[in-house]
């Protein structure tokens, strides 16, 4: 083994947990049943329905409920929004059941801008992806809050640690003038 480089896509001991998830939740993003323009509903590990409406960025887990008739009928349990956001960082989180590096189910708390830009921008992400580089998630905004797609973009870790420090400058300086850059 001297000499020889590890690959990282092989060792599952040099996977992280936050590479393990983002890995497994876009093989679940793969199998997502899309229907009207950025609706798609995704199956996670553990059978659960999840609804992603991506132009609004809101999640919600699909259930079956009983009426009082006895009639069955779907429902919808809406995750947090982001005015209902209760992390002191504003994110908003979907939890999805996957597959943990040692094969056992466990749920992942999964940012919601993420797994919208996942659906609503595949070739983006798979192209970082490609290239070796970690695709990360950047609100254009800078509103950690505001999940919608067309807010949301993939690209790196320098590009989006740049764009926030740029972002907050501006505002520092300019207040409200400028939230997008």
């Amino acid at each position: 083994m001297i000499g020889t480089a590890l690959n990282k896509s092989i060792s599952k001991k040099n996977i992280g947990a936050a590479e393990n998830n983002r890995n497994k939740v876009r093989e679940i993003v793969t199998s997502a049943k899309r229907y009207a323009e950025g609706i798609c509903v995704l199956e996670d590990k553990a059978g659960n329905k999840i609804y992603v409406d991506c132009k609004n960025g809101l999640t919600a887990k699909i259930v079956m409920v009983v009426d009082e008739e006895g009639n069955k009928k779907v429902d919808y349990r809406w995750y947090e929004d982001g005015t209902t956001s209760g992390k002191s960082n504003g994110y908003v989180y979907t939890p999805i059941v996957i597959h943990d590096s040692r094969g056992r189910l466990t749920t992942c708390l999964y940012g919601t801008h993420s797994l919208v830009a996942m659906l609503a921008y595949t070739k983006e992400y798979d192209a970082l992806d490609s290239e070796g580089k970690t695709p990360i998630c950047n609100h254009i905004n800078n509103k950690s809050w505001d999940n919608k797609s067309d807010n949301v973009e993939w690209t790196t870790r320098g590009c989006n640690t740049r764009h926030g420090k740029i972002a907050a400058s501006l505002y520092h300086y300019f207040g409200e003038t400028y939230v997008s850059v």
